[in-house]
């Protein structure tokens, strides 16, 4: 439990310094007053980084970085969890670095495949309760579409 409310001290810290860099005391308070309303109960320890990590992510938008700052921070934020998928998503809707947006989205499916298939009891993935053993939706994801019933095998 320590260890826990160390994490948590580190991310509110992280995100609370971003978000006076955005917008000063006012940034400061709406991250806190988020952060206090979504806070209990938390699924796993990683999950405190989640909102640090897109805090993060809306910096580097407001401030027009390169693709190096998206790219790098992706290659962070996909060990946190799979929704950093939205960072490719990002680059490659901006039209300023669709290549590298979808090398980072390739290499993140990639990513989230092996660590389901590669035995996550050895990585320590299904002590925390982890969905890594189970099949998501960016593996089936034609068999997905097929069901919304948009498109047909035979269109595929």
């Amino acid at each position: 439990m320590r260890a826990f409310r160390i994490v948590t001290f580190i991310a509110l810290t992280l995100g609370g310094a971003l978000s006076w860099y955005l917008d000063g005391a006012g940034g400061l308070g709406i991250y806190h007053a988020g952060f206090a309303l979504v806070a209990n109960p938390w699924f796993a320890p990683w999950d405190i980084f989640g909102s640090v990590l897109f805090t993060a992510f809306v910096v580097f938008v407001v401030e027009r970085k390169s693709y190096r700052w998206f790219a790098s921070l992706f290659a962070v934020a996909i060990f946190n969890h799979q929704s950093a998928m939205f960072i490719p998503l990002w680059m490659i809707l901006s039209r300023r670095m669709v290549f590298v947006g979808v090398l980072c989205a390739d290499v993140g499916i990639w990513l989230m495949w092996f660590l389901q298939h590669s035995g996550g009891a050895n990585l320590g993935l299904f002590a925390f309760g982890s969905g890594y053993g189970t099949d998501y939706a960016q593996e089936r994801i034609l068999e997905n579409v097929r069901n919304t019933g948009w498109m047909t095998w035979e269109s595929l």
